[in-house]
């Protein structure tokens, strides 16, 4: 069923509705009508799911906020620069921007340290990364 028929039959049912019931007849149809919540489903009798965050509303999941708070901790920008994480998100973008930069240039550096310090040292095997197998052909038994 096409949008349009889909609101020109919750309009002729509206009608008749006190403006109260109107709001929630409107609500209950859009959740239905998007996919967030079907409250006309059996089994599906929450009287609170007109105002619940439902799975399919949560945004923080892909959120550039939460890819920001990613790489604020994973660059360690406080161990770099020494700010809170508030102090970071009160700058402007373009300068947030080239300290992740920074911060992940430093961190590459750092790793490539380690690893070349793990090398001189006599019967050290070098840093193994996530895409190696801890143990070449096997851990050991």
């Amino acid at each position: 069923m096409d949008r349009d028929a889909v609101f020109a039959d919750v309009f002729k049912q509206s009608i008749s509705m006190s403006s109260v019931e109107t709001e929630i007849f409107l609500r209950e149809n859009y959740d239905k009508q998007f996919g967030i919540f079907d409250h006309d489903a059996p089994g599906n009798s929450n009287p609170l799911a007109l105002v619940s965050l439902h799975p399919s509303e949560n945004v923080m999941d892909y959120s550039p906020l939460k890819e920001l708070l990613d790489n604020f901790s994973d660059r360690d920008v406080t161990k770099y620069f020494g700010l809170s994480l508030m102090e970071f998100l009160e700058l402007p973008r373009y300068i947030t921007q080239e300290i992740m930069e920074v911060c992940r240039a430093r961190k590459a550096r750092e790793v490539k340290q380690q690893q070349e310090i793990l090398k001189s040292l006599p019967g050290q095997q070098p840093f193994v990364g996530p895409s190696q197998p801890p143990f070449p052909g096997g851990p050991p038994t």
